[in-house]
């Protein structure tokens, strides 16, 4: 039974504890899933990590049958990484700094910056592309935590990156992570909302719940996103996943690049897909 259909139902614990209406993080906690530490911060539970890790097995199996390797990253970037790229000015307030020593470190918020500096030296030939792989593990964000393990200090996530050579490529490297997200939350039968934005180049999954951050609008049965207050009726959602393309600016940024079956140097399109565990 999903914590969705358990909310609409008069629940109770097995030591007479009534359990109806009470919010979804509240339900977690007193269901023995998590403990919540501080603000932003939780204990998994054995509970917890049960269904933690039927999720993440059902993740690791539907990426092995589609080809997508694994790897992974470290949970601390040098901080030159981000000022290389231009975002640490733009997110420098949502990033956990990290002091020492002898360098400057952050905590991972996500790895579009260190998966280009990683694969300068070993990305070569047209060959060795599309690249396509994926990691589950932790990432930190310092921005103000809402309830329970929504929006926390740090989250476990699957990210999975892609290098493509041209438009073609791309193409079908994003209908195949489209499919792979479509059979996880079909699997975890998720009625998901998929929201594209107008640039093209972005695609939020949302689902439909009370503590979302998310205003949504449907028109004609599409949705869109709609976070400002007016007279339209919205309802609220969570975004629980979403996809980028970044064309090839990452990778003009840091260098990366490969040559082509004219033996032409030339940049990659670099793609990232990611799920909150």
């Amino acid at each position: 039974m999903k914590v969705s259909d358990l909310m609409a139902q008069n629940i109770s614990c097995d030591d007479g504890r009534d359990l109806s209406g009470l919010p979804t993080y509240k339900l977690t906690e007193q269901i023995d899933l998590v403990a919540y530490q501080d603000t932003g911060l939780y204990t998994v539970l054995p509970l917890g990590m049960r269904v933690l890790n039927k999720i993440k097995n059902l993740i690791h199996e539907i990426n092995r049958k589609a080809g997508i390797a694994e790897v992974n990253f470290p949970a601390l970037q040098r901080k030159i990484l981000w000022e290389t790229s231009g975002r640490w000015k733009t997110f420098e307030k949502q990033i956990i700094e990290i002091a020492s020593g002898y360098s400057s470190f952050i905590a991972t918020p996500t790895n579009e910056e260190y998966v280009c500096n990683l694969l300068r030296t070993r990305l070569q030939s047209h060959k060795q592309l599309p690249l396509k792989f994926y990691q589950i593990g932790d990432i930190f964000k310092g921005n103000t935590p809402s309830k329970g393990v929504l929006r926390s200090l740090v989250f476990e996530v699957y990210e999975a990156y892609s290098l493509d050579s041209d438009e073609a490529s791309l193409k079908w490297t994003r209908t195949t992570f489209e499919d792979i997200f479509d059979a996880i939350f079909s699997a975890l039968e998720l009625d998901i909302i998929k929201v594209d934005y107008p640039s093209g180049d972005f695609v939020n999954y949302l689902f439909s719940h009370l503590d979302g951050e998310h205003k949504i609008l449907s028109e004609n049965g599409r949705f869109r996103l709609w976070n400002r207050n007016d007279r339209c009726q919205a309802s609220k959602a969570i975004s629980i996943g979403m996809y980028k393309i970044y064309d090839r600016d990452f990778s003009k940024m840091f260098k990366l690049n490969y040559t082509d079956s004219s033996n032409v140097r030339r940049n990659p399109i670099m793609s990232t897909y990611g799920i909150g565990i």
